[in-house]
């Protein structure tokens, strides 16, 4: 990366999104939580599954769940302008504000992740 090129910033979620994410993926142990992009997120065998990023809720489906999510409101995660990651797609407030439907996405999220090759956690560089 040359040294005028400015990285944009992250948007962390507030403490009461992050805590409602928390205490909703307890209930999945098998899909432990972790900080990415400064907020937590659900992995699966080390994929990420789920997480939170600015005010939104994203989940990471396979392509044919990901058409139907986008068809019901869903939008592309860019976590950087321009930079969508594919899979990656944000609920939208109607799924937010609907338990079940939440939960089904989420459990949806999960079942896909655990399809995934298992990831091994990257070691941090001291």
């Amino acid at each position: 990366m040359t040294a005028d090129r400015q990285m944009p910033p992250f948007h962390k979620a507030d403490s009461a999104l992050v805590q409602e994410f928390v205490t909703f993926m307890a209930g999945y142990p098998e899909a432990p939580v972790r900080k990415t992009f400064g907020s937590p997120c659900a992995y699966v065998n080390g994929n990420m599954a789920a997480g939170l990023h600015a005010s939104g809720w994203f989940v990471r489906l396979d392509p044919e769940a990901t058409a139907e999510l986008t068809a019901a409101g869903g939008e592309p995660f860019t976590p950087m302008p321009g930079r969508a990651m594919t899979g990656f797609t944000v609920l939208p407030a109607a799924i937010l504000d609907d338990a079940d439907q939440l939960r089904t996405w989420i459990e949806r999220a999960l079942l896909f992740a655990s399809t995934l090759p298992p990831k091994e956690a990257a070691r941090r560089k001291k």
